[in-house]
């Protein structure tokens, strides 16, 4: 599994079952973090009426506000990395309350909050 399989594959087979259930009604899509982002990588995005989206700002951790950066920091440069190398995964633990990451939703995802991508530059 590769992180953007989510916004390429499972996204787009998700709504087009959605719309095969909902009787002709408009699709709306509320997206929050990434499942805002991914809406890019939809190739049937057109199919939404209207999307909203929660904080799907960029994962840029400098941009964050304070304390955020603190652990953002730690999280995808320190522990992080450390556990995939030791364990092949990041096991949930040492601060991280999320599930476990499997290596392929931890590397794409701690590069990503190293590119500095804002609105202004798109």
């Amino acid at each position: 599994m590769h992180y953007t399989d989510w916004g390429w594959h499972d996204m787009p087979a998700a709504l087009e079952t959605l719309g095969e259930h909902a009787g002709g009604l408009n699709l709306m899509h509320m997206g929050h973090s990434v499942g805002g982002h991914f809406v890019g990588l939809w190739v049937n995005f057109d199919r939404v009426a209207a999307h909203a989206f929660v904080c799907a700002g960029s994962g840029y951790w400098r941009l964050h506000q304070m304390p955020s950066p603190l652990f953002e920091y730690y999280f995808w440069r320190l522990y992080g990395p450390f556990a995939i190398k030791r364990y092949g995964y990041v096991p949930r633990g040492a601060g991280w309350r999320g599930a476990d990451l499997p290596r392929g939703l931890f590397e794409p995802c701690a590069a990503g909050a190293s590119i500095r991508v804002t609105l202004a530059m798109i």
